[in-house]
C-alpha cells in the first residue's frame, strides 16, 4: 500500500490577530487532509500566540512553536527543522488560500514529476474566494526546467510570480541543506534561484489558488526604511547566477531590474525616511550603484534605447527616475 504524501505548510506568524484565524481556517479546510500546519509565533506581543495554541487543541494537525522575535527567516527556519512532510508550501498570516490549494498543486506536481509546483495568486476576500471546479486544460500548464524558468522570467511572456514563494509547492529535499537568510529582507528571493537550480522540473499552473492580502505594514504598501536595503544584497548575488543559466543576455536584462530597483529605493528613503547622516549615507550608495550600473547596462545591447535613456537620466536625477519606477512596480504588482 502506497503511503499518503505529507504536505508541511508553514506560517509565520507576528502580531496578526486581527488575521490569523482566517488563514489558519483556510488551511484545516483543505480538501487534501494529510497535511501538518507548523505555526512559528516569532514572539507576537498581541494575542496572535494565544490563538494559535487554541488551533493546536483544536486540531491535532496543528503545530506550534514559540520563539524570541526574530524576524520572519527565522521562524521559517525553524519550522524547517522540525517538518515532517514530503513537500513543502509556505502562506503569510495575513493571507489566504483556495480550499483546493494542495490538492491542486501536490496532482500537478505528482503528475508531470516536479520538484516544483506553482500558480497564480490574486488579491481578495473571504466573500471572492471561489474553488476551482475542473481541471486545467493542458495549454494552461507550462513545465520548464529549473534553469529555463529565468531565462523565460525576462522575456516578453513573463512567468508569473516566479519569485514568490507562496504560490508554490516545494518537494522537501530541496531545504534538505538550505534555509532562508536572517535578518536580510525579502528573504525569499536571496534562495529562489538556489532552489530552481536544484530543481529537475518546474510547473507553472494557471490557475489562482492563494489569495494575497495587503495589510498597511506590508512590503509592498508600507513605509520604506533604512534596513529594508538589506534586500540589495540579494538582487546582487543573483546577477552571478542570471550570467551562468543565460550568458550576457539575462545578465543584462537582471541588471536593468537590479537598477529599477535601486532607483526605487533612493526615491522611497527620500521620501519616507526622516534626513539623517544615516539617509544621507544610503542615498550616497546608492547613487554610486546605479552610475556604475548605468555605464554596464548602457553597453547592453539587447537592451532597448529608452531603458538606456532613463538609466542615463537616472544617474543624474535619481528621485524623479525612481518616483517613476515606484508607480510602474504598482502598477505591475496589481495586474499580476
Amino acid at each position: 500500500m502506497v503511503r499518503p504524501l505529507m504536505v508541511s505548510i508553514i506560517v509565520p506568524v507576528y502580531n496578526v490577530e486581527k488575521y490569523i484565524r482566517r488563514c489558519i481556517d483556510s488551511i484545516l479546510a483543505q480538501t487534501y487532509e494529510k497535511i501538518e500546519i507548523i505555526l512559528v509565533d516569532d514572539g507576537s506581543t498581541d494575542e496572535s500566540g494565544k490563538l494559535c495554541d487554541e488551533y493546536a487543541v483544536q486540531d491535532q494537525r496543528v503545530r506550534v512553536i514559540h520563539q524570541e522575535n526574530a524576524g520572519q527567516a527565522a521562524a521559517r527556519n525553524k519550522a524547517l527543522e522540525v517538518m515532517k512532510g514530503d513537500w513543502i508550501a509556505f502562506v503569510d498570516s495575513d493571507d489566504f488560500i483556495c480550499d483546493a490549494f494542495i490538492e491542486r498543486m501536490l496532482g500537478y506536481g505528482i503528475s508531470y514529476d516536479a520538484d516544483i509546483v506553482s500558480c497564480r495568486w490574486r488579491e481578495g476576500t473571504e466573500d471572492q474566494l471561489e474553488s476551482p471546479r475542473k481541471a486545467l486544460e493542458k495549454e494552461n500548464i507550462k513545465v520548464y526546467s529549473g534553469k529555463e524558468c529565468y531565462v523565460n522570467y525576462f522575456t516578453p511572456k513573463k512567468l508569473p510570480a516566479l519569485e514568490s514563494l507562496n504560490v508554490k509547492l516545494f518537494k522537501a529535499d530541496l531545504f534538505k541543506d538550505q534555509r532562508f537568510i536572517v535578518g536580510r529582507l525579502m528573504e525569499d528571493m536571496a534562495i529562489m534561484h538556489q532552489l530552481f537550480d536544484r530543481a529537475g522540473k518546474v510547473v507553472f499552473a494557471d490557475e489562482p489558488l492563494y489569495y494575497y492580502f495587503q495589510t498597511a505594514g506590508s512590503t509592498i504598501r508600507g513605509k520604506f526604511s533604512i534596513k529594508k536595503l538589506s534586500a540589495i544584497k540579494s538582487y546582487e548575488e543573483r546577477l552571478d547566477y542570471f550570467y551562468k543559466v543565460g550568458g550576457e543576455a539575462l545578465w543584462g536584462r537582471a541588471l536593468q531590474q537590479y537598477q529599477d530597483t535601486l532607483f526605487r529605493y533612493y526615491y522611497l528613503i527620500k521620501r519616507d525616511c526622516k534626513a539623517s547622516k544615516k539617509a544621507e549615507k544610503a542615498q550616497r550608495i546608492l547613487l554610486g550603484k546605479i552610475r556604475r550600473n548605468d555605464v554596464q547596462l548602457r553597453r547592453q545591447p539587447n537592451i532597448s534605447k529608452g531603458v538606456k535613456l532613463l538609466s542615463w537620466f537616472g544617474s543624474f536625477c535619481p528621485y524623479p527616475a525612481g518616483y517613476i519606477s515606484e508607480k510602474l512596480i504598482r502598477i505591475r504588482f496589481w495586474r499580476r
